[in-house]
């Protein structure tokens, strides 16, 4: 090898390990912008990199989107070329473009056309499942959902967005059993708690939305909070999907309540895919017989055995009517609050003989002995 043909060598090493440097740092960048969770700085990033990483174009579109910026989206998206619109990933862009346009037919006439391109399958089940959500056909959407999950996409989000569907559809109980899950294995994740505390308030649980709040917040802040919202959801047309809900470090918005779907919509490169998006549909939600939470009355748990008698579990408050008729043949009526249910107790006997002989006599199927003294309980 001659002395020429050497350096040349050399020289093209050294360009494909600076390229190589500098693809690394884009990764790195991009990485953190998405972990920060601020779209603007992303934005920019992409417009500044565009011509150095083809990809970027897709994600830039993306992006715009999830601000919400049709406009920009549009504009970006018509720079494509001939060769790039055949690409699954501009397919997918322009699907979700045509969603939120509100063109549901040809949205969904695209991602027929990215799928048979090549496009991933759990892509097109989520998106699918968001205009099948919109259309107001519940269990198709939640079948999609469902069907996104055995192609790949995460399990957390399909779920969410399950619940989102069955708050739509006027089930909000479904819903919240769906996000106590969620929320019991990750308190950390924001959307989630956003999600569970709009589901509490509509299906009549306000004390649910407020253990969630006290978790991020002192009780004090966290009740005022939450009457707050409770009136926003009395007066309010929920908005799913708005921007913005589940991204303020764990507080929910002081006006509209708004539940977030989670749709990965963005290329395989990237990781945190999971974003917010714009309003999905509208629902109804007037709380007309929601009762206000009162100031904090959870007494400390007893120090000496207290045996009372569990009547009901349930996740609902008992009508009043059945709250009067336990107090007016049994006595006071305890309130345990366990996870998503409510756990209703009458008398206190400090043996266990004679709650036994109370139980015997109150005749009332399924009602049993409990010895709740280490837990903590509201005098009803």
């Amino acid at each position: 090898m001659s002395r020429f043909t050497k350096e040349l060598a050399v020289l093209w090493l050294i360009c494909l390990s600076g390229c190589s440097g500098m693809d690394d740092e884009l990764v790195t960048q991009e990485s953190m912008l998405l972990k920060s969770g601020d779209q603007q700085p992303l934005i920019e990033f992409y417009k500044v990199n565009i011509n150095r990483v083809p990809e970027y174009k897709y994600r830039l579109v993306n992006s715009y989107l999830d601000v919400g910026d049709i406009k920009s989206a549009n504009l970006y998206i018509n720079t494509f070329s001939e060769d790039e619109a055949d690409e699954p990933e501009y397919i997918l862009s322009l699907a979700r473009l045509h969603y939120e346009k509100g063109m549901l037919s040809s949205s969904e006439m695209e991602m027929r056309k990215y799928l048979d391109n090549g496009g991933e399958q759990y892509q097109y089940h989520l998106m699918m499942g968001k205009v099948y959500a919109r259309k107001k056909q519940y269990q198709e959407a939640i079948n999609h959902f469902e069907e996104s999950r055995k192609h790949g996409a995460s399990d957390r989000d399909a779920l969410n967005n399950i619940a989102v569907v069955r708050m739509m559809e006027g089930k909000p109980v479904e819903a919240m059993d769906i996000l106590y899950d969620l929320y019991s294995n990750n308190p950390n994740d924001e959307k989630i708690s956003s999600n569970l505390i709009v589901a509490s308030i509509i299906a009549q649980r306000p004390d649910i939305a407020f253990d969630v709040l006290r978790k991020v917040r002192p009780d004090k802040e966290a009740h005022k909070q939450l009457e707050t919202l409770m009136k926003s959801v009395g007066k309010s047309t929920l908005n799913l999907n708005e921007p913005g809900m589940g991204n303020e470090g764990a507080k929910p918005p002081h006006k509209t309540l708004k539940p977030s779907l989670n749709i990965d919509k963005s290329p395989p490169m990237n990781n945190n895919s999971n974003v917010i998006e714009k309003e999905i549909g509208q629902h109804n939600a007037k709380l007309n017989n929601v009762r206000r939470i009162e100031p904090v009355r959870t007494l400390t748990p007893l120090k000496t055995p207290v045996y009372r008698v569990q009547v009901l579990a349930t996740y609902k408050p008992i009508p009043p009517e059945f709250l009067d008729f336990l107090k007016d043949n049994y006595g006071k009526v305890y309130v345990y609050n366990h996870g998503l249910w409510k756990r209703y107790c009458v008398g206190q006997f400090n043996d266990l003989e004679q709650a036994k002989l109370f139980l015997n006599s109150l005749n009332i199927k399924g009602a049993f002995v409990v010895n709740y003294v280490q837990k903590k309980f509201i005098e009803l």
